[in-house]
């Protein structure tokens, strides 16, 4: 994935959270009370947990490449949410004072902030597992790659030097292809 499919599946698994838990969609255009609810939870949330690299960050380690940093700014949830940088900064600043007088907002985000949290330990759980097929799979084709390499260190020792053109057939079962 890269950052701009990370930014976006953020984005819409909070949204689909906040609109199931609050009832409203944080991307209508309107000023009654749940709708403003939603894009104060939406932008607070997702602001913390702006950091994009939960996920790449996890697979440059493996790659060993570092991950640049990278975050959700404030200009980028404002262009999800149709609003200026200056209008979410505004929600970020009352929201904490609105969490601590208001009992009913503060349910609603401790709410959506538990499910939104599960959605992504969920998705990481997957990430992981998804990891370690791979790693898996990559292991056998270093494997059958080393095989390979001594099968034909052996044949030019012997004096029998393959023809040119495909040298061994790899043998492909149905589970690899669709884990793929």
């Amino acid at each position: 994935m890269n950052e701009k499919e990370v930014l976006e599946h953020k984005f819409q698994t909070l949204r689909q959270v906040v609109r199931t838990v609050v009832g409203a969609d944080p991307l209508e255009n309107s000023r009654r009370r749940p709708v403003a609810d939603a894009k104060r939870i939406f932008c607070q949330i997702i602001y913390e947990h702006r950091d994009l690299h939960t996920l790449p960050k996890m697979f440059g380690d493996l790659l060993g490449t570092p991950a640049k940093k990278s975050y959700i700014t404030t200009p980028a949830i404002g262009r999800f949410l149709n609003r200026d940088h200056t209008s979410i900064l505004h929600l970020l600043k009352t929201t904490p004072i609105l969490l601590k007088s208001n009992k009913e907002f503060k349910d609603l985000y401790n709410s959506v902030y538990t499910k939104f949290g599960k959605d992504i330990y969920k998705r990481l759980q997957f990430t992981e597992a998804s990891i370690e097929i791979k790693e898996k799979e990559l292991e056998y084709l270093y494997n059958l790659r080393d095989e390979l390499i001594n099968l034909k260190n052996v044949d030019y020792e012997k004096g029998n030097v393959p023809k040119q053109g495909v040298l061994f057939e790899i043998p492909i079962d149905d589970k690899s292809i669709e884990n793929v």
